[in-house]
């Protein structure tokens, strides 16, 4: 399978185009970045050419399958532009900064039956499989996630500058971390809607236009959620270099995340059990979903997330924006 990539700027290049090299029959024919030096870093690695243009790329290489990157407020047309040209692809969440272009390409997408493959990795955690196992027939009452992620300081480090900026990054740790945590909301539920109904947004350690801290709350018909997203934890000596934790209560079971190796159960019944589980790898499930997407692909089955499941997590994401916005 021949796969490009757009947009290497975006620091999460290594995370899909490590998997994409160790893969048999995959082969990285070309990648593209506005930077040039940026696009030839990683294609050196790759050993294919560089492109500044990813239209030029596209039309050269013909490839079967592209994984788009890039800026936050370049992807909406990055995907309008495969979806047109009929190329399956993966885009890096957010996939847009608006909700607008959230729908409007989710609609295309649809309307065209493109691959359009989102890597909302979280789904391969096993979290909402354990709930509905260990909790048959029970609704989910309250949720509560917490996801602490790296300082800010580290986006220049990583080429990804353009991260600290509203403009090219659409907002902070809520559209980038709160992707994810809202997704595994929206996979434990299984759809249900949810509404948000109050949001504080902070940027007291940066003093940027994005904010550092964000704390949402949801609610729903018979459940509540609590969502805490920020940029504040140092660095360890050892991955994984943030902190995440979940406290989850259904109607007779609390399920409790105090490690990322094991969640531990609490019945009403005082019954306690400890359930092994990897709710995030040190790679976030990537090498996971570069494997199972293209397996998908060759096989005509569709991707575990797609662009209509970024839309509905936009939807919360520019729904806590709207309630709690940081002056411009």
């Amino acid at each position: 399978m021949r796969v490009a990539i757009i947009g290497a700027v975006h620091y999460h290049t290594p995370y899909h185009l490590n998997p994409l090299l160790e893969l048999p029959n995959v082969k990285v024919v070309g990648i593209s970045d506005p930077d040039i030096d940026i696009a030839q870093q990683y294609a050196s690695k790759a050993g294919c050419p560089a492109f500044a243009d990813y239209q030029d790329m596209c039309f050269r290489l013909k490839p079967d399958i592209v994984f788009t990157f890039g800026r936050h407020c370049d992807m909406a047309e990055e995907v309008r532009f495969l979806i047109a040209e009929k190329i399956p692809f993966v885009v890096e969440k957010p996939a847009s900064t608006t909700l607008d272009d959230a729908n409007d390409i989710a609609r295309r997408a649809a309307a065209a039956k493109s691959f359009a493959a989102v890597p909302l990795t979280m789904r391969y955690s096993g979290l909402a499989e354990l709930i509905a196992e260990a909790a048959p027939g029970e609704t989910v009452r309250y949720m509560s996630f917490r996801f602490a992620g790296g300082l800010l300081r580290r986006y220049p480090r990583l080429n990804s500058d353009w991260m600290l900026s509203r403009k090219s990054a659409g907002g902070g740790p809520l559209i980038n971390f709160g992707m994810h945590v809202f997704d595994q909301i929206n996979y434990i539920l299984k759809g249900k809607p949810l509404n948000v109904t109050g949001a504080a947004m902070s940027n007291h350690l940066g003093k940027l236009d994005i904010e550092d801290h964000a704390l949402v709350m949801l609610r729903g018909d018979g459940v509540t959620c609590e969502v805490t997203t920020s940029y504040v934890c140092p660095p360890r000596k050892s991955p994984p270099n943030f902190d995440l934790q979940y406290a989850i209560r259904t109607d007779k079971h609390y399920f409790l995340a105090k490690d990322h190796h094991s969640v531990e159960v609490l019945g009403d019944d005082e019954k306690i059990e400890d359930r092994p589980i990897q709710l995030m790898d040190k790679a976030f499930y990537y090498p996971t979903f570069v494997a199972d997407t293209l397996r998908r692909l060759e096989s005509g089955q569709p991707p575990i997330a797609n662009l209509q499941d970024a839309a509905n997590v936009m939807a919360l994401v520019q729904g806590a924006y709207n309630a709690s916005p940081l002056a411009a």
